[in-house]
């Protein structure tokens, strides 16, 4: 079997995400961790693309919804870094009290 780009960039889109799985499941990350996250998004958008070109249509859909997930844990990463920002944490909160003061008018 003759392996082209393509080839390699699914291979490589599989094996990130399996190792993102295999590292939350011996302990080495988190499910939490951004590191999981990156993997995990940086495998599905690979399996995309490899499954877009080999006319795999079912799987994009299965790998669309996994990066979609993905993206949404690197985006829930980043908020909880960000609370832990005092001077971001300060501002929300000050947020929050205008917002709650504005819905009682």
């Amino acid at each position: 079997m003759h392996w082209t780009t393509i080839d390699y960039i699914g291979a490589v889109g599989g094996i990130l995400t399996l190792f993102a799985f295999w590292r939350t499941n011996t302990g080495m990350w988190k499910v939490t961790s951004a590191w999981y996250e990156l993997d995990n998004f940086i495998g599905s958008f690979s399996l995309v693309v490899y499954t877009w070109e080999k006319h795999a249509y079912v799987n994009i859909v299965i790998n669309l919804i996994w990066g979609i997930v993905a993206f949404r844990g690197l985006s829930s990463f980043t908020e909880r870094r960000l609370m832990r920002n005092a001077n971001y944490k300060r501002g929300f909160q000050k947020g929050r009290k205008n917002m709650k003061h504005n819905r009682k008018r």
